[in-house]
């Protein structure tokens, strides 16, 4: 993540924060991410509501990108992802979480077979 300046995650579902959104910012990468309903209420993306890309067209989410890039100083959005990252996140917590989550479903599992 340090070598990039942005991420792009334009998927649809996810479980809880995605620890790869978590990454980037913690290592200053501002995250465009798709408006769905496991995202609206990330705090990052209520924070930076300029990060969200409500649209499914890569010429879009280019353009998006493009605008970001060359309108901001990359050290101060770096900065700003960073800040944002340690503002909000816990990786102990999300490590935790995640953890107990899948726990939760290895126990749902039919038995058979183990």
């Amino acid at each position: 993540h340090r070598a990039s300046t942005c991420l792009l995650f334009p998927s649809y579902w996810a479980e809880g924060l995605p620890i790869t959104i978590m990454e980037a910012l913690a290592s200053g990468s501002p995250v465009l991410g798709w408006p769905g309903p496991s995202f609206r209420d990330l705090d990052v993306f209520r924070e930076r509501t300029d990060w969200v890309v409500a649209s499914s067209r890569v010429d879009v989410w280019a353009d998006r990108t493009a605008a970001l890039l060359g309108e901001a100083d990359t050290g101060r959005l770096a900065s700003t992802a960073r800040q944002i990252a340690e503002r909000y996140y816990d990786i102990n917590d999300t490590a935790r979480n995640s953890v107990a989550a899948v726990n939760q479903l290895i126990e749902r599992w039919p038995r058979q077979g183990r």
